[in-house]
């Protein structure tokens, strides 16, 4: 590491652990776990290629023992935020604070927890209802930036909602570019974390959770409607992710020990248990396109499995989408509507509707 960065991460009163390649991955992996305390930063030795921007994510979608040593990392709580001259650097979602210059700034906040959020509060009203956007994919969700976790999408949004819309922005921390706001094996309780910080919110503003609805595409979709069944809150969602993708094209690494079950058979058993529970009212849009490779996996849940107890699937028609990343912003009306819907606690009734 530059002398230069080392001086910088140690006025930060972050200790600083060199991790070298060179050695076998296990060896290294050893070393690091026989430590006394785990280290606030990891230096991951190796070399870069032809980009100054290169860092473990990139090498790791070429080279198995590399994915093997991320995940290993990844495993044990860290997460990549820059990439230097000699490799890349780790550090630990205990201390991601430190160097996130977002929370320094204040624009993010950073909790107990360990999960960072942003609030954007109404203009002239005092809050009375709570919108709560989960982060999908970043465009670039291989940057050596924590920006990776929390991309912000819609950042319009909030005007053209209910003027005392309080909205919670949570970051997707977890994973190699997120954990979809699931369980992983690091943190079994991560999405018990995030329910807790949403119900604080809303405590805190006192806001009713009849007047809670939770909103995400994509990824964050699949964080959305995994919430909404663990809570009961109301859940509007976007093309969620609830499918079982190739192994051979894994960008998200689901098919890896990060995750400890199968994301498919997670919301089919859930749903189950659900059901078998009993429904409440129902509470859970899905909007969706026979255009993304997500519809036929999405219909199967929203429509086939007990979810369409209690799920409204909305299959939007419309030429222009081609594919999974055109359903979000080709579908803004048909989002807008149902969220303003939901935030003043209109009930829908279960069913399969195309929209032309």
């Amino acid at each position: 590491m530059h002398s230069d960065e080392l001086a910088q991460l140690l006025s930060l009163g972050l200790t600083v652990f060199q991790l070298d390649t060179e050695r076998s991955f296990a060896s290294s992996i050893s070393h690091l776990d026989r430590l006394e305390s785990p280290p606030m930063v990891v230096e991951c030795v190796h070399e870069k290629g032809a980009h100054d921007w290169t860092s473990l994510i990139h090498i790791a979608q070429a080279s198995g023992p590399h994915k093997r040593l991320l995940i290993e990392l990844v495993n044990r709580g860290y997460h990549l935020f820059r990439a230097h001259e000699r490799g890349s650097l780790f550090v630990h979602r205990h201390h991601i604070d430190r160097v996130w210059d977002k929370i320094e700034s204040g624009e993010y906040i950073y909790t107990e927890d360990h999960l960072v959020y942003q609030l954007s509060f109404p203009e002239q009203r005092r809050p009375g209802r709570l919108l709560v956007v989960f982060s999908p994919v970043a465009s670039n969700r291989f940057t050596q930036f924590l920006d990776r976790h929390f991309s912000i999408s819609f950042k319009s949004i909030g005007k053209y909602l209910h003027d005392d819309t309080l909205i919670l922005r949570i970051a997707d921390l977890g994973g190699v570019v997120g954990s979809f706001y699931l369980p992983t094996t690091y943190d079994p309780q991560n999405n018990e974390k995030v329910q807790r910080l949403i119900r604080s919110i809303a405590s805190k503003y006192r806001i009713p959770e009849k007047r809670i609805v939770l909103y995400g595409a994509s990824k964050g979709g699949t964080g959305a409607l995994y919430t909404a069944l663990q809570t009961g809150f109301r859940c509007v969602t976007i093309d969620p992710i609830v499918s079982r993708r190739s192994p051979k094209k894994d960008p998200y690494y689901a098919y890896t020990a990060i995750f400890p079950e199968d994301r498919e058979k997670l919301f089919l058993r859930l749903a189950a248990e659900k059901a078998s529970a009993g429904w409440g009212e129902s509470h859970i849009t899905v909007v969706t396109s026979p255009g993304s490779a997500e519809h036929l996996p999405i219909h199967r849940l929203a429509a086939k499995s007990p979810l369409a107890r209690c799920t409204q699937l909305l299959i939007v028609h419309h030429p222009g989408i081609e594919r999974h990343a055109d359903v979000g912003p080709r579908t803004v009306p048909t989002t807008v509507a149902t969220l303003n819907n939901a935030l003043v606690g209109l009930n829908h009734s279960p069913g399969v509707y195309h929209l032309r």
